[in-house]
């Protein structure tokens, strides 16, 4: 490594020696009303069985240190259906979803998606994400477009 370059990390050592570690598994601090907005949905099969790992960003307008910070809103899988099925219900604003195919049709098309959730640690010391209602739908990006332009004219 070059000279420079280690004498400039240098400057940020102790920032760096200050940061709090954090990756996809880190979650606010327990406590309800959070607002997030579903980033990213990745799905996949393992086993055979059909799952989907869902990302969010805080959206904490009033605390900047939290705001924008990615956060796991969940890991739902077929293997345990009622947790999926809660999800997507929510993702229909309470409707109930017939089919699995709806549900995972729901969650693969929430990219967008502004929604409430609550964070509570359970018995075993594991923090959860809880979703609780959906505050504002997807706007497609081709509706999105026409919206900003309307406004700038």
């Amino acid at each position: 490594m070059d000279i420079n370059f280690e004498n400039l990390l240098g400057q940020y050592e102790q920032s760096y020696q200050e940061a709090e570690e954090y990756g996809s598994d880190w979650l606010p601090d327990d406590g309800e009303g959070y607002v997030g907005t579903i980033i990213k949905v990745s799905s996949g099969v393992k086993d055979d069985k059909p799952w989907w790992k869902v990302m969010g960003r805080l959206e904490a307008v009033n605390d900047l240190a939290l705001d924008g910070r990615e956060f796991p809103v969940g890991f739902y899988s077929v293997k345990n259906p009622g947790i999926l099925k809660s999800f997507a219900k929510i993702l229909n604003h309470g409707g109930k979803v017939a089919t699995l195919v709806e549900a995972a049709k729901l969650v693969s098309a929430s990219t967008g998606t502004v929604f409430q959730f609550d964070v509570k640690t359970n018995a075993k010391g594991y923090q959860n994400c809880y979703p609780k209602q959906i505050l504002g739908d997807v706007v497609p990006p081709e509706e999105e477009t026409q919206t900003e332009e309307a406004v700038e004219a």
